[in-house]
């Protein structure tokens, strides 16, 4: 493999060097993140950000195995966080202001402090249990967070309709 191909890769799984950050690579490869989502108009958010998170976790699937080849140790690799972030924006539900990324951050966070890294011998094998953790976290706080902001809005209009009465 080439010089190029290593340093693609090393610069994909760093998520554009933030995994070389001591201490701060995840939080910050999060706000990253999260950063990226919002200069993606709201009309193509949805379709865009999904197109974004196949494309990663298949090239993290495939390459994560090589890990070693590219000079990274999984401290270095801050990919994983940044598509359990992806994940939980991808709703095209939700029209996100600030106080609901806000929310969204406190959400993932707290999910991902209670939700262990799987004990499966197949995803060991594989050197894919922290991507398993980073999406099921990403998928819970998806779930839980639509279900905060479709009772925001029910009960939004409730209190409209009962204004008008």
């Amino acid at each position: 493999m080439n010089k190029f191909f290593y340093n693609f890769n090393k610069i994909i799984f760093s998520f554009f060097g933030i995994g070389f950050v001591p201490k701060f690579s995840k939080i910050l490869s999060a706000f990253s993140a999260l950063a990226l989502v919002l200069l993606i108009p709201d009309e193509n958010r949805a379709e865009l950000v999904g197109i974004v998170i196949v494309t990663a976790i298949t090239h993290y699937i495939i390459l994560i195995r090589n890990i070693a080849e590219f000079g990274l140790d999984f401290e270095n690799i801050a990919l994983d966080r940044a598509i359990g972030v992806w994940i939980t924006l991808a709703s095209p539900f939700i029209l996100y202001s600030y106080e609901w990324l806000v929310i969204d951050f406190i959400i993932y966070f707290l999910i991902f402090s209670f939700i262990e890294k799987p004990k499966l011998v197949i995803l060991k094998k594989y050197k894919i249990e922290y991507i398993t953790r980073e999406i099921l976290t990403g998928i819970i706080s998806l779930i839980i967070l639509s279900v905060i902001y479709s009772g925001f809005n029910m009960f939004s209009i409730f209190k409209m309709f009962f204004k008008k009465l």
